[in-house]
This record gives structure tokens, C-alpha cells and sequence, in this order.
């Protein structure tokens, strides 16, 4: 059983307080890994990785990019965590893995700076301008600064939207306006039968 968790923690770890910074060169590096053809695992391939991501990070000679071409950040230090650590995932046959990796990392980043994962579910895609309002809104509510916001189209709530914070739920969808209507009716039928009865 495969532990993203422990991946995750153990790059942060490592990587220190430099995390973020190679967390965004992990970004960069992991896609171009991915395009190399043919099995990558073992010891050997790892080794090869190697040598080829550091070479092609080293400094140009002009000095106009210190990190070669295949990083154009320009700032901090080389990414030597992130290059290791994919040639540790690759010598373990781990690399697959990658992608949940990298989004356990930024979910402990998160967390460790204070800010709150809020996932929205649209019936439609959601526009920049009710996005901003929804962040600003769960802000003032949560009294953070930031939350980071994840929005996925669900077409079966119909309208309307539905919060996961944590472990809250706000569901403000017309699907489940709906599926409480009979329960309301009926309800509303016996408190009428009710008032006849006195």
C-alpha cells in the first residue's frame, strides 16, 4: 500500500524552509519526467535522471539563466531536493505516484501557513467574478486571509452550489432543494391538520 502522506511529509521534512520553493521546481521537473520514453525504474535509470535534470539545471554560461533552460525561475537555489527526490521515486518505482505527491506537499503547506482547503461543486462552471465574491465571502466567515478554493462542475445539482469545509457541508443546490420538498409539504399538511384539530 502506497503512503502519499508519508511521501509528502518526508519532502517537506527534507526540504525545509525551502519547501515551497521546491515544491514549484517539483511542478516544473515532474511533467518533463513524464515525457521520457520507455520503463524508468531502478537504481541505474535513477542515476541517469539524475545526471541528466542536474545538467540540464546548470548554470549558463552567459549567466543569463542560472538554471539552465529547463527552469526558468531565476531565483533561489538549484531545485537539488526535488531532482532527488524524483530519482528516489523512479529508483523505487514509485514515480507514478507523482501526482498525489505533489498535491499531499501543497495540502501540508497549506495547512502549516493557516489556510483552508474549500471545495465548490457547480451545477455550471463557476466565472472569476463569483469566484472572488465566494473567496471573499468564506473569509469573512471563517476569519481567515486566504482559503484555497477548488471548484469542480457537478451538472446533476441542477443550480445552485454546494461548500465542503473541512468537514462541513453547505448545500445550496436546487437537487436538494428539491429532495426536501415532499419532506416540507408534508410538514406543512399536518401542522394545517393540526390547526383544524383545535
Amino acid at each position: 500500500m502506497f503512503h502519499t502522506n508519508r511521501w509528502a511529509a518526508a519532502f517537506i521534512n527534507i526540504s525545509g524552509d525551502k519547501a515551497e520553493e521546491e515544491l514549484t521546481f517539483l511542478k516544473i521537473l515532474a511533467p518533463a519526467v513524464k515525457t521520457v520514453p520507455g520503463a524508468l525504474f531502478g537504481r541505474y535509470a535513477a542515476k541517469q535522471l539524475e545526471n541528466i535534470l542536474l545538467e540540464s539545471i546548470s548554470p549558463d554560461p552567459a549567466g543569463t539563466e542560472p538554471y539552465g533552460p529547463a527552469v526558468r525561475l531565476g531565483r533561489g537555489s538549484p531545485p537539488t531536493y526535488s531532482i532527488r527526490f524524483i530519482c528516489l521515486l523512479v529508483e523505487k518505482n514509485l514515480f507514478r505516484y507523482i501526482d498525489l505527491i505533489i498535491a499531499g506537499i501543497e495540502k501540508m503547506i497549506d495547512e502549516q501557513k493557516g489556510i483552508p482547503e474549500v471545495t465548490v461543486e457547480m451545477a455550471f462552471p463557476i466565472d472569476n467574478a463569483f469566484e472572488k465574491e465566494l473567496k471573499t465571502m468564506i473569509c469573512g466567515k471563517i476569519g481567515c486571509e486566504n482559503i484555497k478554493l477548488k471548484s469542480s462542475v457537478v451538472p446533476e445539482l441542477l443550480a445552485g452550489y454546494r461548500l465542503r469545509i473541512g468537514g462541513l457541508c453547505i448545500d445550496a443546490s436546487l437537487r436538494n432543494q428539491l429532495e426536501k420538498l415532499p419532506a416540507y409539504l408534508t410538514e406543512g399538511e399536518m401542522i394545517r391538520q393540526s390547526g383544524q384539530e383545535n
